[in-house]
């Protein structure tokens, strides 16, 4: 997934939630809702608990950002971070370690 403008981070998506009902739940409350990503889990068809929503503008991002518990699926609180890049791994991490 590409990562887009105005996007945030989601956890404690209940595992039979669809992206569509977690999109339907951040329209609800919170509206501009572009789109909507759940890490995909093992087996095909199911997700990790965790995604990324993406809004129209940082207004309602920072609507989202805002919330205290209010986005609800399916009876489980969505807990909401804002989105960071994904980092790089150190030039550090693939220095192999000289033993003495």
């Amino acid at each position: 997934m590409s990562p887009l403008p105005h996007t945030c981070f989601v956890r404690n998506v209940a595992y039979a939630a669809s992206e569509a009902e977690v999109k339907a739940a951040f329209a609800r409350e919170i509206g501009g809702v572009v789109r909507v990503y759940l890490a995909p889990g093992e087996p095909e068809g199911t997700h990790r608990g965790y995604g990324f929503v993406s809004f129209e503008n940082a207004y309602y991002l920072q609507s989202a950002l805002n919330t205290d518990g209010v986005i609800l699926v399916r009876g489980r609180q969505i807990f909401i971070q804002p989105a960071r890049p994904k980092q790089k791994p150190s030039e550090f991490a693939s220095e192999k370690v000289e033993s003495a």
